[in-house]
């Protein structure tokens, strides 16, 4: 764990330094992340392709995933709902604006495609790749994220003004959304025969769907056995891509009554990029700030939180 913030800090300070140097976003990190990704997913997809006592229990974790998803985005957005109408002044909801989600529904068919052609290759053992070149090679590619997750995060000149700007009003929706997940997340596993901790760290990605699956992986093997770890990670990755994807059509749909500031909870870290356009295009330009917000935020503590899941559920 150690070893993943002093990475996450080092790229953080040095997307810091790029920008006051540069005045300018390292847009290179932000390309190798979408790569790094896709070869990531890829290479988790394998490691659980070529794992048979995983495999056999795959229908019963995505039922799992689903299940753990969907209760995450509505206690999000039902806590946001109910408890701050009085704290935030909700937007009015406006005409569509600009925007459009398809660039984000693309992201999350090549999430898919890579995880499932990993699978497949794994399932087939079409590399000659044994488990323990499998881990490092995960291991190594988690630390590459982390990296440049930093870097992203840091060189973003949007960083500061948001942080500047920030109210307690608008920083309370992120809170909710948290805590209201992690309950979702103890609920829904003690009732799916997940337990209450597990179920909690399956969510806790908040929709970051690449990099929890991964910290998940490689903190959780140690107290649970890599297999058991395998499984929890896969259930993450896919709890969380769900809750991406039925943001995608739920935000429209019901976007407009319960409000911006629960809607954007809807998406956790997402709402700063893929589902923004969503949210752009059912509320206005009146959306932008707020989901920066709710995004930003989310993306600097996410992981965070998963390790600190973790090492919740590992003591539970």
């Amino acid at each position: 764990m150690l070893t993943i913030l002093l990475i996450l800090a080092s790229g953080l300070a040095c997307g810091r330094l790029w920008l006051a140097s540069t005045g300018r976003r390292a847009s290179l990190a932000d390309m190798l992340l979408g790569y790094v990704v896709w070869i990531m997913l890829a290479a988790f997809g394998y490691r659980i392709g070529a794992d048979p006592e995983v495999m056999t229990q795959l229908p019963t974790l995505g039922l799992r995933a689903l299940l753990l998803g969907a209760a995450a985005l509505v206690a999000s957005a039902a806590a946001v709902f109910v408890c701050l109408p009085r704290v935030i002044p909700d937007v009015a909801a406006s005409a569509a604006g600009e925007g459009s989600s398809a660039s984000g529904l693309s992201g999350s068919a090549f999430a898919l495609f890579f995880f499932g052609a990993g699978l497949v290759a794994g399932k087939l053992l079409l590399l000659p790749v044994t488990a323990a070149q499998a881990d490092t090679a995960a291991t190594v590619l988690l630390w590459a994220l982390m990296g440049l997750v930093g870097l992203s995060t840091g060189s973003n000149p949007r960083l500061l003004s948001v942080m500047r700007g920030l109210r307690p009003a608008i920083v309370a929706v992120p809170v909710v959304s948290v805590i209201a997940t992690l309950a979702a997340g103890v609920a829904v596993g003690a009732l799916c025969g997940l337990g209450g901790a597990d179920g909690a760290t399956a969510v806790s990605g908040m929709g970051y769907y690449s990099l929890s699956s991964m910290i998940i992986s490689d903190l959780r093997a140690a107290d649970m056995g890599t297999a058991a770890a395998m499984s929890l990670a896969a259930i993450a990755l896919m709890s969380n891509l769900a809750r991406e994807i039925l943001s995608f059509v739920l935000v429209p749909l019901v976007g407009r009554r319960i409000g911006v500031y629960a809607a954007a909870s809807m998406c956790g870290v997402t709402s700063m990029d893929v589902t923004l356009p969503t949210l752009a295009a059912t509320f206005g330009p009146g959306a932008v700030p707020v989901a920066l917000v709710n995004g930003i935020l989310l993306e600097v503590t996410t992981p965070f939180i998963v390790m600190a899941a973790c090492s919740v559920a590992a003591s539970w």
